[in-house]
């Protein structure tokens, strides 16, 4: 148990390294407008497969597109669209890419200053452990909740304000079956589905 903890600690010390090296300036997301009304996407992918939105500021999904491969390249007509606010999304395996726009006329600006990144949590299942870790640049609370499929609670705790959050849960004692992992932080909720 002891040695698994230690194993557990390195990869979770491996992740943050990578992630904090990872691309915070987004050069590897290009998005610029033309001389109409248009937004063009390019990226290289390294992040699994991808769902790429174009979603308005109350989150309705305007676009929705499927992405498995390494370089994505389109040019979004905008015509249609109203004046507003925008953001185009890209959620991959680790991470959401956040890169808000505006409509006003047949101009459109993409608002460099307000793209963010949004790292999801990872969840991981090996024998009779599941092991939760989030980076978190802002240092936000990660609430989990983990449920049976008659959705009685069996863990409810937030976890630590740090850049590098973990928990480990010891499901050994649980009979097989399926169980729900909810995580939430200030900006999203993601459900896992476990399986014993």
């Amino acid at each position: 148990m002891k040695n698994l903890i230690k194993k557990s600690i390195l990869v979770l010390l491996l992740v943050t390294a990578s992630l904090a090296n990872a691309n915070v300036n987004f050069e590897n997301i290009r998005i610029f407008t033309g001389n109409t009304k248009s937004l063009n996407l390019e990226l290289k992918n390294n992040d699994g497969g991808l769902e790429i939105f174009i979603k308005d500021i109350y989150g309705v999904e305007l676009y929705k597109e499927e992405f498995n491969g390494t370089k994505f390249s389109k040019k979004f007509d905008l015509n249609l669209l109203p004046d507003g606010n925008y953001v185009v999304e890209i959620e991959g395996q680790t991470k959401i890419n956040l890169l808000p726009f505006k409509v006003t006329g047949s101009k459109v600006e993409v608002l460099e200053m307000k793209k963010e990144i949004i790292y999801k949590p990872i969840v991981r299942i090996e024998n009779d452990l599941v092991f939760v870790s989030k980076f978190s640049l802002n240092k936000e609370q990660l609430k989990i909740a983990f449920y049976d499929a008659n959705d009685n609670i069996l863990l409810e705790e937030k976890l630590s304000n740090d850049i590098m959050q973990g928990k480990i849960i010891n499901i050994s004692q649980l009979s097989k079956g399926e169980y729900r992992l909810f995580a939430k932080d200030s900006k999203r909720r993601y459900v896992h589905q476990i399986v014993k």
